[in-house]
C-alpha cells in the first residue's frame, strides 16, 4: 500500500500544479487495517478545468485497478459543503494521513446542529429503504446483505453523535465498541450485536430498532 501511495503522489505532482493537498483517509489509516482493503485517497485542487479533468481521468483509471478509490474535491467545495456533509468530512478529519501539501481537514470544525440534521436524515432514509426491502425481497441472503450495509451506516451515525455530543472519537474503533458506547444512552442494541456475530435475528425487530434510534436522534 505504501508503494502505491508513493507512486500515486509522484504521478499526481508531476502532472498537476493545481494540487493543494493529497490525503490518505479511512479504515486503511488505522493500525488494524486489513491488507487488501481499498485505499481511499482525497485530492484537493485549487480548481478543476476541463483540461485538468481529462488528464486526471487517465491517472484515476490507472490506479482504480490498484484498489485506489478517489475523492476529488476543490477547496471551495469543502468550504461550502461542511453544513451539508459534516459526517463525511468529520470521518476524514478523524482518520487521515497527509501525503502532500496543506492539511486542510485537520483544522475543520463542525456545527453540532448540522451533524444532528445529517444523522437524522440518514437514519430516516435507511428506515424507509429497509421497509421497502423487507416487503419486496424474498431472499434471506439479499436481505442480510442490506441489513449489513444498513448497520454500517447506522454505526457511522453513532460515531458522529458520540463525537459531537459526548466528545468521544470512535472512528477507529470496532463496530462492537461503538455499539457498547452508544448503549450507554440507555438503548438495548443486542439485536445489532447478534447480527454482527452472525446469529439468527428477527428482521422486523431489526427494523424497529432502527426506528427507535431515529426517534432518539430526532429528540436531541
Amino acid at each position: 500500500m505504501k508503494k502505491i501511495l508513493e507512486n500515486l503522489k509522484k504521478e499526481l505532482l508531476e502532472n498537476f500544479s493545481e494540487i493543494i493537498s493529497i490525503v490518505h483517509y479511512g479504515s486503511t489509516c488505522s493500525q488494524n487495517a486489513e491488507r487488501f482493503r481499498n485505499i481511499n485517497v482525497c485530492v484537493v485542487f485549487s480548481e478543476i478545468s476541463p483540461e485538468i479533468f481529462e488528464k486526471l481521468k487517465k491517472v484515476v483509471q490507472k490506479y482504480v485497478k490498484k484498489k485506489v478509490i478517489f475523492l476529488i474535491l476543490t477547496l471551495k467545495h469543502i468550504k461550502t459543503s461542511l453544513d451539508s456533509f459534516p459526517l463525511e468530512f468529520l470521518d476524514i478529519k478523524e482518520r487521515h494521513e497527509l501525503i502532500f501539501g496543506e492539511d486542510i481537514f485537520d483544522s475543520l470544525s463542525f456545527d453540532r446542529e448540522n451533524l444532528r440534521l445529517e444523522i437524522e436524515r440518514q437514519i430516516k432514509s435507511l428506515k424507509v429503504r429497509l421497509y421497502q426491502i423487507l416487503l419486496e425481497e424474498k431472499s434471506p441472503r439479499k436481505i442480510a446483505f442490506v441489513l449489513k450495509q444498513t448497520l454500517k451506516s447506522v454505526i457511522f451515525c453513532m460515531k458522529g453523535f458520540l463525537y459531537s455530543y459526548r466528545g468521544k472519537s470512535l472512528f477507529n474503533s470496532s463496530d462492537m465498541d461503538v455499539l457498547d458506547e452508544f448503549s450507554k444512552e440507555g438503548m438495548d442494541l443486542t439485536i445489532f450485536k447478534d447480527f454482527l456475530q452472525k446469529k439468527k435475528i428477527d428482521f422486523f425487530h431489526f427494523l424497529k430498532k432502527i426506528e427507535e434510534i431515529g426517534d432518539f436522534f430526532d429528540q436531541l
